[in-house]
């Protein structure tokens, strides 16, 4: 997506679903170490029945906002010009994909969960996102490889991430009880969408863009531009920031998730070891025999 908000505001959802994920995993274990199985997506207990789905409902509902937007909006209503597609949205048409493949992951999940149209494994829905992840990281790798400037090192970046939550998801469609690769994932998504923000700001906002850089307009309505740098040596000095900058969001997302497995721990307790015997269990206790003794 080719604008400031459409880098915004997927980063904000992507964030939000990701915290929510990272909470739930944290609480899960907490509860529960031995019996721990990764969830593709956690109910809202606290809510009515059928508004337990709250997240598969706004993937549903918020993914073909977003296809309007990438083929509406952020190519100013006109994806195909004479009946070709112009080289610079084919992009658009890429990214419209992996958006499609996302909404198709929710919709069966939804079906899987909530009806008994889709009787498939609890596994499977890290299969399809595992795949949607997958696609999303060849898509960015490819626009990564047709930019230039600032806009191709953001990309590759961002694909990294997605190459990251990929792997995780095939992993756990594989093995639900991998704890670590469930919060690797978690933190993957948060990482996901606070890289996207600040995509959004280094591409998109004069001042945030690194000096001795601009934007450049590509089209006269202002759409799908792009940030370029004049000199070599500004360009590298930029490349170098931004991993600087992509480097702190890493740190600032495993400090995060620290700071709420501590809180979740705190406030849910910890079982380190063994599960404490449940005070229902009928537990039989048998004497301990004495000894014989060989005196008469």
């Amino acid at each position: 997506m080719g604008t400031l908000i459409g880098h915004i505001a997927p980063s904000l959802v992507l964030c939000l679903v990701g915290f929510w994920h990272l909470f739930s995993v944290f609480t899960n274990y907490v509860k529960s170490p031995r019996d721990y199985a990764a969830k593709a997506w956690h109910p809202v207990n606290w809510l009515p029945n059928r508004a337990k789905h709250i997240e598969l409902y706004l993937l549903v509902v918020f993914i073909p906002m977003a296809l309007f937007y990438e083929l509406g909006v952020s190519t100013n209503f006109q994806p195909i010009v004479d009946g070709v597609i112009a080289k610079n949205r084919v992009a658009s048409f890429e990214h419209s994909t992996t958006l499609v493949m996302f909404w198709m992951y929710a919709v069966i999940v939804l079906l899987s969960d909530a009806t008994s149209a889709l009787p498939l494994p609890s596994d499977a829905s890290f299969l399809f996102a595992s795949i949607a992840f997958g696609l999303e990281w060849i898509s960015v790798t490819h626009q990564a490889a047709r930019n230039i400037g600032l806009e191709s090192q953001c990309n590759l970046l961002l694909a990294y991430v997605a190459g990251l939550c990929a792997v995780c998801s095939a992993l756990l469609a594989l093995r639900s009880k991998l704890f670590l690769v469930d919060v690797v994932l978690s933190m993957g998504i948060i990482l996901h969408g606070t890289w996207m923000f600040q995509m959004g700001l280094f591409l998109y906002v004069e001042n945030y863009i690194p000096q001795g850089c601009h934007y450049r307009l590509d089209l006269p309505t202002g759409i799908d531009g792009s940030t370029v740098c004049d000199l070599e040596v500004t360009r590298i000095r930029a490349v170098a920031l931004m991993n600087l900058a992509f480097n702190f969001h890493v740190i600032m997302v495993v400090f995060f998730a620290v700071c709420v497995f501590a809180l979740v721990a705190k406030v849910h307790g910890t079982r380190r070891g063994y599960d404490p015997l449940s005070r229902d269990m009928d537990v039989e206790i048998k004497p301990v025999p004495k000894p014989h003794s060989d005196r008469p």
